[in-house]
């Protein structure tokens, strides 16, 4: 299964417009706020690898359903949490009442939040009795793999500009100098076995493709270059809604100071190198607006600076 972009729905997402909200102080006693934080929190992760709509397009279905998979990470998660505080507890088997009322009552505020998302799901998708079409779980899984993959690829165009930028030739074409990074991404994954050239698996894919593959996560893509070649996997990295425990692993999340800082530190890289990469190579991201300073020391306060990487040069 494969996603193909539609028409105007393939304008981005401003995923840096829903961050000013992770970013505040909060109170972490504060349930309500804790629960949509969570939410909104896997939807952001979420938004990185699906910064546009697509529609399916798998195998049987003849009118292929446009799909929202940042709407989607909302409407999981809420789900998750609204099924976690209503469910029966084990205690109170054979008495499914008493135990939900229970449950109601200590956990009301999140659940009360949960039921807000899932309504406004409804209502943004005009039709108060069904949801847009869903993805199976093992589609769902499938889905996080390919884009995953992807996402490999943009970062390693990302690492070319910080590896050599400074050699490219100047170039009135904006970005500055791409055609030459890509017919070295291409290049660079040659290597000689029994008197014969081949690619390395990494880079075995045409020009073209590296050159779709980029447009397609261009908005996200230097956060890309921080989760796979900085080690900022824990900070945006979506969690799979079918994992066991989702509902308390985005809880936690959502509702820690520490995760706070982290993710301010996160977006200070990715601020820098945005404007880096604007002001020298005439690219275009988003820088993100106000951004608090760390309260605490994390291991996210600075990034590696580049290696010059002679792999990269065969220009």
């Amino acid at each position: 299964m494969t996603l193909t972009q539609v028409g105007s729905e393939t304008r981005p997402f401003e995923f840096y417009g829903g961050l000013q909200f992770l970013l505040e102080k909060f109170d972490p006693s504060d349930r309500a706020l804790t629960t949509r934080r969570a939410i909104e929190l896997q939807a952001f992760r979420v938004s990185l690898f699906y910064p546009r709509r697509y529609r399916l397009t798998a195998s049987g279905k003849l009118h292929r359903p446009l799909v929202d998979m940042i709407a989607l990470a909302r409407k999981h998660a809420a789900l998750a949490i609204y099924r976690r505080y209503t469910a029966r507890s084990p205690g109170f088997r054979g008495q499914s009442l008493k135990s939900i009322a229970e449950n109601l009552s200590m956990h009301f505020d999140r659940v009360h939040v949960a039921l807000e998302i899932l309504n406004e799901f409804m209502i943004d998708n005009k039709d108060p009795l069904h949801f847009v079409p869903d993805l199976r779980p093992q589609e769902y899984r499938k889905e996080l793999q390919r884009v995953f993959a992807v996402s490999k690829y943009v970062a390693y165009i990302i690492d070319v500009y910080r590896s050599n930028g400074v050699d490219l030739q100047r170039t009135d074409d904006r970005p500055i100098g791409w055609k030459i990074v890509i017919d070295c991404l291409c290049d660079a994954g040659l290597f000689k076995k029994g008197g014969l050239f081949k690619k390395a698996e990494l880079f075995k894919k045409s020009e073209k493709t590296l050159d779709n593959y980029f447009k397609t996560l261009e908005p996200t893509s230097i956060f890309h270059y921080l989760f796979w070649l900085q080690g900022c996997t824990d900070v945006l990295v979506p969690t799979d809604p079918n994992k066991p425990g989702f509902a308390e692993i985005i809880l936690k999340r959502g509702g820690s100071i520490e995760f706070v800082d982290e993710l301010r530190d996160v977006c200070s890289s990715y601020n820098l190198l945005a404007n880096e990469f604007n002001d020298s190579y005439g690219f275009r991201f988003p820088i993100i607006r106000n951004v608090p300073k760390s309260e605490t020391e994390t291991s996210y306060s600075s990034i590696s600076p580049p290696e010059y990487n002679k792999f990269y040069l065969t220009y």
